[in-house]
Formats: C-alpha cells, structure tokens, sequence
C-alpha cells in the first residue's frame, strides 16, 4: 500500500535526516540529495542504495520510497511544476529510464543551486526568485536523465489521483465509497475493484491509514489529549481509533504517547 501526500507550498527545501518514509506520491516534483551516509531509494519501481553526492528525482504522481540504511543526512527539495513552466511537458510526459544521478560531477552545481535557493527561502524572498535557481537546477538535471515517453500517459489515471487528493483534502470528514463514486461518476463496484488493485487494501484501510498517519503526528508534536486527537483525525469514537491505531502501529495511542515521551 501507499498514500497520497498532499503538499499545499509550492516550494519546500530542508535539510533532514531521514530515517524511513514508505511509498508515497504526489503532483510535486522531489529531488533528494543525499550529504552523508546511505539511502535506498525506490523510485518509479527502481531501486538503488545513494551515497554521499547521489540525487533521486520523482516526478509528478510517481511511486518512490526511502529507507536510510544507518545514520544519513540528506537535502530535500519538493516543488511544484508551475514554478518550473519550461519543463512541465518532459516531467509530465515522460519518464526517466533510472530517476537517480550517481556519482556526477554536476551535482556540486545542482547543490550549489539548492543552497541559493534555500537561502532564498529562508530569508522569506520573492518565490519567484527562488524559482530561477529551480530552473537551473532542472535543467542540470534533465541533462543528466535518460527520459523515454510514457506509454499511456500516466500510471494512475487522472480519476484516481483525483480520489486520492479528495482522501488527503477530506480525511477528517465522513468519507464513504458512494459518495466518492459519485464524485467522479463512476460506479462504487468499479472504484472499489480499481482502488484495491491499485492500493492492495480497500478504501477503508486506506482512509484509516492517512487518520492515524496524521494521528501519530498529534501525538508526537501537541498537548492535544487523545480524545481531541480521535476526532480531530476523523474517527466516529475512541473504540475504532484505539482499534485502528493498534492495528496499523502495533500499540495505542496511549502506549505510544507514553514510548514517545520517555
């Protein structure tokens, strides 16, 4: 299973240390550079292990994941299309035959961009500035990819990504498959068979997995109590946000606030 991660800023650029992120995708571009340690990243169902100087670019609504193999460093950069109009064509409408640069003398100057670029945004500049340096780094980095046209357009046709926005938009509101079939004028039977193909759970796992996602982040970030938590998140009552919560972390909520807080 993946989720779909909805971004609302047209520009985020930080540095982390990644530990895991599971398979997610969404309509921003994403670049990863990898500073120090080990990474293994799949991307649009390619897999490589990143080193210190190694990039993975994910395309608009592409598959791509991130498991840190011990202490890793690492510099993100996640944005959308519109800032980068030149290329919206090759980004939407191709893929890269491996979406990572390896071991490339172009990725001190793609770096030496992001930085620039990071300031910018740090200092809380005009984002179209910040724009004319993801403009150079897109075009160092297209230079470096090997793109083929996709077949068919787009793995996930644009209905489903449409339900998955919806999902991310609306998960803490009452959300049914009826109502969702509606929505997007197809027949429950067909999204349903379609959203489990796709998803390899149904849609009510799926809706619980983003409530407890967002769940997990209230309880590691606020004071919140947990009843706030349960029904800000979505869930009807304490019953089925316990149940759900063990179901997905393997404890409760309490069990995890409380590993947390030690």
């Amino acid at each position: 299973m993946f989720f779909y991660e909805s971004r609302h800023d047209p520009i985020s650029i930080y540095h982390g240390h990644l530990i895991s992120f599971p398979q997610h995708l969404h309509q921003h571009i994403e670049i990863l550079c990898i500073l120090d340690g080990e990474m293994k990243v799949t991307n649009d169902e390619v897999t490589n292990y990143l080193h210190r100087g190694d990039m993975s670019i994910s395309f608009p609504n592409t598959l791509h994941s991130y498991e840190a193999t011990g202490p890793c460093h690492d510099l993100m950069c996640i944005f959308d299309d519109s800032l980068v109009p030149y290329f919206k064509d090759k980004l939407t409408k191709y893929r890269s035959v491996s979406p990572f640069i390896l071991d490339s003398p172009a990725a001190v100057e793609i770096l030496r961009y992001l930085g620039k670029a990071k300031e910018l945004l740090d200092q809380r500049r005009s984002v179209d500035l910040v724009a004319g340096y993801i403009n150079l780094v897109m075009a160092l980095v297209l230079e470096q990819l090997t793109l083929v046209r996709r077949e068919g357009g787009s793995k996930y046709s644009e209905w489903f990504v449409e339900v998955l926005t919806y999902i991310s938009h609306h998960y803490t509101e009452k959300i049914t498959l009826a109502d969702l079939a509606e929505r997007i004028s197809i027949s429950p039977y067909y999204l349903s068979r379609k959203f489990t193909e796709h998803m390899k759970c149904n849609l009510n796992e799926y809706v619980n997995q983003i409530r407890v996602s967002s769940a997990v982040t209230a309880l590691k970030g606020t004071d919140k109590t947990i009843t706030e938590i349960c029904y800000e998140c979505g869930f009807d009552n304490i019953r089925s946000f316990n149940r759900a919560f063990k179901a997905i972390t393997g404890e409760t909520p309490t069990q995890y606030r409380k590993r947390e807080d030690e």
